[in-house]
């Protein structure tokens, strides 16, 4: 899609002169996310980096070491295996909008983890209230 997305009118060529408009509104008749809500933050500094060098040493990886989403499928997969239940409902979920953060939402090139994807997790008490559709439309 990004192929036939023009950055300067946000409208995805579809063949025979028609497109569709990039819009908040068309964002969420395609994947029904919340499309009222505060502004989603996205932040790259200093808070950003020390949430994912936090949720790293969290999920025993040294600093240095790549996050990716296998990682943390790997983990769930491992408790769920083991039945330890070291992993409570909400850090699954946290796990879930970590990835679908990172894959579906706001992907990039690199397989790599970010820390505003570790970041807008931070507390999952805001996320409903997040004007979803407005966020992916802006990061496009």
């Amino acid at each position: 899609l990004f192929d036939r997305l023009d950055p300067n009118n946000m409208v995805i060529d579809v063949g025979k002169d028609r497109g569709i408009h990039v819009i908040p509104f068309a964002v969420k008749q395609v994947l029904g996310l919340p499309d009222s809500g505060g502004i989603l933050h996205f932040h790259a500094n200093n808070q950003a980096t020390k949430a994912l060098s936090n949720f790293k040493t969290s999920v025993a990886l040294v600093e240095s070491e790549d996050l990716h989403a296998s990682h943390l499928q790997k983990i769930l997969e491992e408790d769920a295996k083991l039945e330890s239940a070291m992993i409570d409902d909400e850090l699954a979920i946290r796990f879930f909008f970590i990835i679908a953060s990172n894959k579906l939402l706001f992907p990039s090139t690199n397989n790599n983890i970010r820390s505003k994807d570790i970041y807008l997790t931070r507390d999952l008490s805001c996320l409903p209230g997040m004007d979803w559709c407005k966020a992916v439309v802006d990061e496009l």
